[in-house]
């Protein structure tokens, strides 16, 4: 097998793309059998050690990951359905560049609330916090606040005056009665856009990354340190591992004794 000495990575990667291809060719037509893209793509293993899989097999490989491992599943990104991600680390990377977060919720202790779009994000903004509507502001984009009493104060800082043309800020307090009903004012007919189920439009909101995985928005996407070992596949954890162990075992075997343990490529250095 000309692959039993390329890792899957590095044959995706260089001029083994062409015989990779005729590889996956040869398994689909002759065997009804296929390689895991995202595991060909990323996975630091041979890819004679990769397994194959038939049309329901890659499938629950993709949704559900393989039974007997802790690998379960390749995250998808609710708004480029079906695309998805080697592992929950690549998913926020791509959440973040292509994406918007809401940054007042992450303020406030609610992480993670990804919007598709900026128009999205904006009526987000416009329900849920408190949105400056002065033209100048809303074409600036992101002018939004956490309370009332700071979207006044701006409003009569930057503006003039506020949105009432008072230059007083009046308070407003609801208050639920005997009926434990609010009064919530007069009520608007609902539109199109009161029954639009699906996501677009909606926050995604996928699992959390460990604080070392946290990811500067401002600095466009780019990771602040390297990944949690737990946010990576298993499978690539495990064959780290595995070689890892081999290099200790050849190392002994040759009497060799280095200062230090020889450091294997992390997904970072690699990405760089």
């Amino acid at each position: 097998d000309e692959f039993d000495g390329t890792t899957a990575a590095a044959a995706s990667n260089s001029g083994g793309r062409t015989a990779l291809r005729c590889l996956m060719d040869h398994l689909r037509q002759k065997h009804r059998l296929q390689l895991c893209q995202l595991c060909v793509e990323h996975q630091r293993d041979f890819v004679s050690q990769l397994p194959r899989f038939t049309a329901t097999q890659i499938q629950n490989h993709l949704k559900q990951g393989d039974k007997g491992t802790a690998f379960n599943g390749h995250p998808i990104c609710e708004f480029c359905r079906p695309r998805r991600f080697y592992d929950m680390t690549q998913l926020h990377f791509h959440l973040n560049q292509e994406h918007y977060k809401c940054h007042v919720c992450d303020k406030a202790g609610i992480p993670n609330q990804f919007f598709k779009n900026y128009t999205s994000l904006e009526r987000h903004f416009d329900n849920q916090h408190f949105l400056c509507h002065d033209v100048g502001c809303m074409q600036a984009r992101f002018v939004v606040f956490e309370s009332e009493l700071d979207l006044r104060h701006h409003e009569r800082q930057v503006h003039g005056g506020t949105s009432t043309g008072s230059s007083k800020i009046s308070l407003e307090f609801r208050y639920a009665g005997r009926s434990n009903t609010v009064d919530v004012g007069p009520q608007e007919v609902p539109s199109m856009s009161d029954f639009d189920y699906s996501l677009d439009g909606q926050a995604f909101v996928p699992d959390n990354l460990p604080q070392s995985a946290a990811f500067n928005s401002e600095a466009g996407g780019a990771e602040e340190e390297v990944a949690d070992p737990t946010t990576l596949h298993p499978l690539h954890l495990q064959r780290t591992a595995q070689l890892r162990q081999r290099a200790a075992q050849v190392a002994h075997e040759r009497g060799l004794t280095p200062a230090q343990p020889e450091a294997f490529p992390t997904l970072a250095a690699a990405a760089a």
